[in-house]
């Protein structure tokens, strides 16, 4: 664990544009759920699908969003996916 109290390997978006950053760069840490679910947005599915995907209750998938929006510092989908790929998130 580094300083922050990440893993290695743990994926990281440097949210200096998010509203909650103070001091930025922030850099903050994507659950394993959140990058599932970023890679199913990325790849067109809806809150609908992606719940049935994991077997979770839509509202679940709309929770782990809005965590994740506020992560990447988006409003909704297209910018989430759009600040992922020019992080290489989704690489």
């Amino acid at each position: 664990m580094d300083a922050q109290g990440m893993l290695p390997d743990e994926p990281r978006v440097h949210a200096e544009n998010a509203s909650y950053a103070k001091d930025p760069p922030l850099v903050v840490p994507l659950t394993n759920r959140e990058m599932e679910i970023l890679h199913l947005l990325a790849d067109g599915l809806s809150n609908m699908e992606i719940a049935n995907h994991f077997g979770l209750a839509e509202a679940t998938v709309k929770s782990h969003l809005v965590h994740l929006y506020k992560k990447l510092g988006s409003k909704r989908r297209t910018q989430a996916i759009a600040w992922a790929r020019a992080c290489k998130l989704l690489d």
